[in-house]
């Protein structure tokens, strides 16, 4: 039965990565999200970004695209970290799945406040 459902993966070309439990980054500040529009060139490669300062290391998270595939997020969610970026006491820690080549795409984020994140990682 493993070797039909392996068979059927490699024949699909469904990835293996599409199976896999999200990775939670750590809790950090919002520094950039970018959303492109669908008239944008970057649109084919990605529908947009968020960059996360998280305890000194700025990681990068895409959706959409080729880069993402079905990892897309809502316009809403977008709002929601867009303004993270205006607040002094929210972090946010970001789900993600791998995407294309070294590629992170975010799925998911929680929002804590500054104070509560030590106790709630």
């Amino acid at each position: 039965m493993k070797k039909l459902i392996l068979g059927f993966l490699l024949l699909t070309g469904i990835s293996f990565s599409a199976f896999a439990e999200d990775t939670k980054g750590y809790f950090g500040k919002v520094l950039l999200v970018e959303a492109n529009g669908q008239s944008s060139d970057t649109y084919l490669n990605r529908h947009g970004m968020i960059m996360v300062d998280a305890q000194g290391m700025v990681e990068e998270y895409r959706w959409g695209g080729l880069s993402c595939g079905t990892k897309i997020l809502t316009a809403e969610d977008v709002t929601r970290l867009t303004n993270a970026i205006d607040s002094k006491s929210v972090l946010v820690q970001i789900y993600s799945k791998p995407g294309q080549g070294p590629v992170n795409c975010i799925v998911g984020y929680r929002m804590a406040a500054k104070g509560v994140v030590g106790s709630i990682e």
